[in-house]
């Protein structure tokens, strides 16, 4: 190939982990980085890491900005940075787990917003997505004008699963050290490894990794070649450090002992530089990947290995099978120590067929060296730019002064931190100030249980210590004997009933769910799973459709995480079979609903069908669900211009045929109206839905019957609703978490916003609000 030492291309920008983070997207976005630079020095290149940690790290000069994985407003100044200092290319290194938001959606909120044409490498592409990755990918891909990927199959994946285009698809393979071939026994000494046959495998350590198996293959290849040492390079995983600690390397010890082979295993728990790696690479005799899963697109230590012209041994994940084909390595069956030794043993014992398989894998590798990989890369940065179309008009487009966009209002947790004591979340306020006469109650712990799981989504460092008070209040609720929630609490910690309502029963068994399916905290997980378990039968025994409801939602959440528990989804079967039901049965001409009338949190109901609709899935389900929700959100609109967001009133509800009360107007029914939409956008991808999602939130916000808001910009907290004449001034629990709970809804979905949707169309995002006309 003919080396270009120049390009139109003036300004990179590259996105991802960079070192001296300890990870192997942070060693290849260095590495590609460092390596166009060097080929294309008329080209400046700039990193733009993503911290998973609030120290950060010691990065170099090429560093210009800094993201935090959990910070979604980091997402956003970053694009502004990236639109305001020229840079004509933005390369991103995509993997799931580095972004912060449900499937790493954070990074859309950047990707969105850039003016530039984007280049993405996918580093894992899933075969079996959940619904989240799957959108989160899809996007991705949109946004991109091109898309790189490391392997055959990952191609094959984007077209069969994610239906991508192959003219946007480029295949440049994983970039690789350029190394001499050398013979092992070159090194060895600077281990002290003399003489020795060395197997090694390298790379962060995690149970994921299968070194045990080779470890338990040890004692019959040292019964046929005793002078075999197995050398593991590197330290455990940051993450599973701060989850596991040590227990996985421990484990690996111990079983080294059990095997009378600890003699014969090296470990090396650090994270070494390139030069060092290189050394160990050369040193090996054979490389080992072990691995357990087949469902690997790439790797990094394999890509390393093969090009270095090292014998491979390895398991027939996807990315091997597809590298070491034509006699470049060799494959095992996964978890298989006997097969795994039978393969080292006849590779030591034939060192022609060793040799040769060697300069196959070095010759191929010639093609994966970075200058080569540079050079294919600014390929790929030319061909983008040209066809770069992704940046639409919108940026141009006129806004009418009365239909001017705003953001949404700053997270603001004064109030519930006001009404939040070391027992959990106080019931009501007068005014501003917290009323200890009424004491607590499960119904409002688990609300605020619920928006504590929202904050740790969008990294809110308050999250985890609210999270732990009211789970704990929520677990004290519990009646072990009953299998039911007590719900009133007096403020001298005296509960004041053996069993709570229906309602309070499915709003916690909602919270726990939410805790189980969305919480990034394990120390949560094992409360939160105890009490969901035992509390899930009782759920049965109730009548009242608003907590079968509550309940749903929180299964729903509980099953995207624990999708195989059989007992929760027969539940789950029950309680959707029970609303569909009602539905069919209360269903009548101009009354599209499951009962014989409107009370209250009425949207939970639609909400919980669209739910069960798609998991179950029940298509009769996802029908009553939209056409109860479109009647629900007519309903609530006012006949003047406008047609603002008019709830149920609590005086009186609305009976079948007779007078529709007014007020009083309650925050909860905005929220569920904002829960309920949002779900009804994410399922179909139409912007009517969309509307009605602004239409309730803006009635927080001012745009309803009185003209006047009900968020309290000053404290973050919520008024308890609005009387014919005039907001209740009172600012308690319920309100202010159903503010909160529909603005961090807000927020989530801004960040993941929908694949049917054009990414720069100012209307598709839940974000984008039109000010309130007073």
């Amino acid at each position: 190939m003919k080396q270009i030492t120049d390009s139109i291309i003036k300004r990179i920008a590259f996105i991802g982990n960079y070192l001296p983070r300890q990870c192997g997207i942070a060693t290849f976005t260095t590495d590609l980085c460092e390596a166009v630079a060097e080929e294309y020095k008329g080209t400046a290149c700039i990193a733009l890491p993503v911290n998973d940690t609030e120290a950060g790290y010691e990065y170099p000069p090429r560093v210009r900005f800094e993201l935090t994985e959990k910070d979604i407003e980091s997402y956003r100044r970053a694009a502004d940075f990236l639109n305001i200092n020229n840079v004509d290319m933005v390369s991103l290194q995509h993997e799931y787990g580095i972004f912060g938001g449900k499937a790493g959606s954070y990074i859309l909120t950047l990707l969105r917003e850039l003016r530039m044409p984007i280049v993405t490498t996918l580093h894992t592409i899933l075969r079996d997505p959940n619904p989240d990755q799957r959108r989160v990918l899809e996007e991705i891909v949109s946004l991109s004008d091109r898309v790189v990927v490391m392997s055959k199959r990952g191609a094959e994946f984007l077209q069969s699963v994610y239906h991508v285009s192959p003219e946007k698809i480029d295949l440049i393979p994983h970039g690789i050290p350029d190394v001499p071939f050398v013979d092992p026994s070159f090194n060895k000494d600077l281990f002290g490894v003399e003489g020795k046959s060395v197997l090694l495998s390298f790379g962060l350590l995690s149970p994921n990794k299968g070194i045990e198996n080779v470890i338990a293959a040890l004692p019959a290849i040292l019964e046929k070649h005793p002078n075999v040492v197995y050398i593991v390079v590197g330290a455990t995983h940051p993450h599973v450090i701060q989850n596991e600690g040590e227990s996985y390397r421990l484990s690996l010890q111990m079983l080294a002992h059990e095997k009378g082979v600890e003699g014969n295993v090296i470990f090396y728990n650090r994270f070494v530089a390139l030069d060092e790696l290189n050394q160990f690479i050369s040193a090996a005799d054979i490389y080992i990947t072990p691995y357990l899963d087949a469902a690997q697109i790439t790797s990094g230590t394999l890509a390393y290995t093969l090009g270095a012209g090292k014998a491979v041994i390895s398991t027939p994940y996807w990315y091997a099978e597809e590298m070491l084909a034509d006699e470049r390595g060799a494959l095992v069956p996964f978890s298989d120590p006997q097969a795994l030794a039978d393969q080292v043993i006849d590779l030591l014992a034939n060192e022609s067929k060793r040799h040769a398989m060697r300069k196959r894998a070095y010759l191929f590798g010639r093609d994966m060296i970075w200058p080569q990989v540079a050079r294919r890369y600014m390929e790929t940065f030319e061909h983008a730019r040209t066809e770069h179309h992704h940046f639409a008009a919108a940026e141009f487009a006129i806004k009418p002064l009365d239909k001017r966009a705003w953001e949404l209002p700053p997270l603001k947790l004064d109030h519930l931190r006001h009404l939040t004591d070391h027992t959990g979340i106080l019931q009501h306020a007068v005014f501003t100030i917290p009323n200890y006469r009424e004491g607590y109650t499960t119904d409002d712990n688990a609300r605020a249980l619920m928006v504590s799981v929202l904050l740790d989504e969008l990294g809110n460092k308050e999250a985890a210590e609210l999270a732990t008070r009211y789970l704990a209040f929520t677990w004290y609720a519990f009646n072990s004997e009953t299998r039911r929630f007590r719900n009133f609490m007096d403020y001298q910690r005296n509960w004041l009933e053996e069993s709570g309502s229906d309602d309070s029963h499915g709003r916690a068994l909602w919270a726990l769910g939410a805790v189980l399916g969305r919480s990034t905290a394990p120390t949560l997980h094992d409360m939160a799973s105890r009490v969901f378990q035992q509390s899930l039968l009782a759920i049965l025994e109730t009548t009242s459709p608003r907590a079968w409801a509550f309940a749903l939602i929180g299964i729903h959440e509980y099953l995207g995480r624990f999708a195989g528990d059989r007992r929760a989804s027969q539940v789950q079967e029950e309680l959707a079979g029970r609303l569909l039901a009602l539905y069919q049965n209360n269903r009548a001409a101009g009354w599209n609903w499951f009962e014989d009338r409107l009370t209250y949190c009425n949207a939970a109901l639609p909400h919980a069908m669209l739910l069960c609709g798609e998991s179950i899935p029940n298509v009769a389900m996802t029908e009553a669900g939209l056409e109860s929700l479109n009647w629900l959100a007519d309903l609530q609109r006012s006949d003047t211009e406008g047609r603002h967001f008019v709830p149920i009133g609590s005086n009186g509800f609305y009976p079948q045929g007779g007078e529709r009360a007014r007020f009083d107007q309650q925050p909860v029914e905005a929220q569920a109206m904002v829960s309920a939409c949002l779900e009804a956008y994410r399922i179909t991808g139409n912007k009517k839905w969309h509307q009605d999602v602004r239409c309730a939130f803006e009635w927080f916000l001012g745009r309803n019957d009185l003209h006047l808001p009900v968020y309290d910009p000053t404290t973050g907290g919520c008024r308890d609703g609005l009387h014919p004449d005039r907001p209740n001034e009172n600012q308690g629990a319920e309100s202010t978490l159903a503010f909160l709970q529909s603005l961090l809804e807000l927020r989530l979905a801004e960040s993941v916003g929908h694949p049917n949707e054009h990414a720069h169309d100012e209307r598709s995002f839940p974000g984008t609000i039109s000010t309130p006309q007073t």
